[in-house]
């Protein structure tokens, strides 16, 4: 049976590349269909990697979004969703500096 799920999310940061295509993946992967919706009415169909990608990119820190999922068992995939939004890991890279070596040549 299909169902119809909304909900409203603030994007506080732009979205890395890394969430954009497990969304994507998630999407394409689902049985039903997920839309983002900008309060401009602006609309895009989250398994469309080019639309996805072009419509993440236009919005501003803080904009208000809507996800629209219609399909079967919304409440989960709404939960994986939040899950790939929320998350907020920092990467540290260690780089390790050797002393010069002096050679004569």
């Amino acid at each position: 049976m299909s169902e119809l799920m909304t909900t409203d999310l603030h994007i506080q940061k732009q979205l890395r590349m890394e969430q954009v295509l497990k969304i994507n993946q998630l999407a394409k992967s689902y049985s039903g269909q997920i839309y983002l919706l900008t309060n401009k009415k602006h609309i895009v169909d989250a398994s469309k990697l080019p639309s996805l990608m072009a419509f993440l990119l236009t919005l501003k820190n803080g904009q208000p979004l809507k996800i629209i999922i219609d399909g079967y068992n919304p409440a989960s995939m709404m939960q994986e969703l939040e899950e790939i939004y929320a998350i907020r890991s920092v990467r540290f890279s260690k780089q390790v500096w050797h002393p010069a070596v002096k050679v004569k040549i």
